[in-house]
């Protein structure tokens, strides 16, 4: 796995499957998210330990949740729900800076008014961009509870 600058990573032999594909999941991601940035949350919170934790899990529970409801709207081209979805999420995505991704459901938001939307095309990036950043998140809060 490598880009123009050099490695990104490594394989060893014997290589065991699934952190062999979690890391290439995790280098799909890379090349096409941006990771949160998670120094505004901290900010926000004055680096109280506790606050910012007890933050990031709730904004994991309500991504979770939000998650559900954001794949069932672009399945049945939901627009009015999708749009409520996008409203409790938007500022979570500007918090850490997750342009890529807002762009990416922006896109998703005005090819559901035009003939040619296609949920099979679309759907997949946005429950793999969900999906990354539900593990980045549940990664940081594990990181908190050591230490």
């Amino acid at each position: 796995l490598s880009n123009s600058k050099g490695f990104d990573a490594v394989l060893q032999k014997p290589v065991q499957g699934a952190k062999f594909y979690r890391m290439i999941g995790e280098q799909i991601f890379i090349k096409n998210y941006s990771r949160p940035v998670f120094e505004n949350v901290y900010a926000n919170y004055d680096f109280e330990h506790d606050k910012i934790k007890k933050a990031l899990e709730l904004t994991l529970s309500e991504w979770k949740e939000m998650s559900v409801k954001l794949a069932n709207a672009i399945k049945k081209r939901d627009t009015d729900l999708f749009d409520k979805v996008y409203h409790r999420m938007i500022n979570t995505l500007r918090t850490f800076e997750l342009n890529t991704f807002q762009k990416l459901l922006d896109d998703c938001r005005l090819q559901m008014n035009t003939s040619n939307y296609d949920s099979l095309t679309i759907l997949p990036k946005i429950n793999f961009g969900l999906k990354s950043y539900q593990q980045i998140l549940e990664e940081e809060i594990g990181k908190m509870g050591r230490g």
